[in-house]
């Protein structure tokens, strides 16, 4: 069961070209933001089957997902660490989930505003 503290979220980013750190990647953001144990998992490096091991819990997996115009992280995170996401100059907007997979394309018009910094 999920632990109630933690929110899925999406979090998108800032153009590379335009972030005050042109060095950091995504994941690197979102890491330099958090300190809980979270795994993120490279979306277009897994199999259409496979699966995370049941005993993993919800909050420390995570989604690395460069695969369309709007790259995005998926994670759940406590409401600390949303706030200082939120706050990061190289990220854009945090959106509260849930979070589900439909359909093979998605475009930056399809992310939610969400909350901004």
């Amino acid at each position: 069961m999920p632990n109630a503290a933690f929110k899925f979220e999406i979090v998108t980013f800032t153009p590379k070209d335009k972030r005050l750190d042109k060095k950091k990647n995504m994941v690197g953001i979102v890491y330099s933001g958090i300190s809980s144990k979270v795994s993120l998992i490279d979306f277009g490096m897994t199999s259409p089957n496979a699966f995370l091991a049941p005993s993993l819990p919800d909050e420390e997996a995570g989604f690395d997902v460069n695969e369309y115009e709007a790259p995005i992280v998926i994670a759940s995170l406590p409401d600390g660490e949303i706030t200082a996401l939120m706050k990061n100059p190289n990220g854009d907007k945090v959106v509260n989930g849930p979070v589900y997979a439909m359909g093979s394309s998605v475009s930056s018009g399809d992310v939610p505003i969400g909350r901004m910094r």
